[in-house]
């Protein structure tokens, strides 16, 4: 994967990232990054590097996150989010129909 990686770093080399306007966790090193360079690198790592979810989910609940909205078909990540931090809100969503569902029920 590390050749991948090099390969893809080309193209994140290539494209123009700006600052981010919300916080964005990596689960590369369970870590906020908003400068174009680390953010670069992060998605780079990303490719051959475990993936920390369990710890990017508790780091995020502990900076007070407690919604957190899954996309696409299944709910295996919420329902491993369910397990890691019960006390938050989840919601999934797939096509157009849910997304409007997820959509009401966030701005309740």
């Amino acid at each position: 994967m590390q050749s991948a990686a090099e390969k893809l770093d080309g193209y994140l080399q290539n494209t123009a990232f700006r600052t981010p306007e919300i916080q964005l966790v990596h689960n590369v090193d369970v870590a906020t990054h908003s400068d174009p360079a680390s953010i670069r690198l992060a998605l780079k790592q990303q490719l051959y590097q475990p993936v920390r979810w369990v710890d990017s989910i508790k780091f995020m609940s502990e900076q007070g996150v407690n919604r957190f909205v899954e996309c696409g078909p299944g709910k295996v990540l919420i329902g491993l989010n369910k397990r890691i931090v019960k006390e938050a809100e989840h919601f999934t969503f797939y096509d157009t129909e849910t997304l409007n569902k997820v959509m009401e029920q966030l701005n309740d």
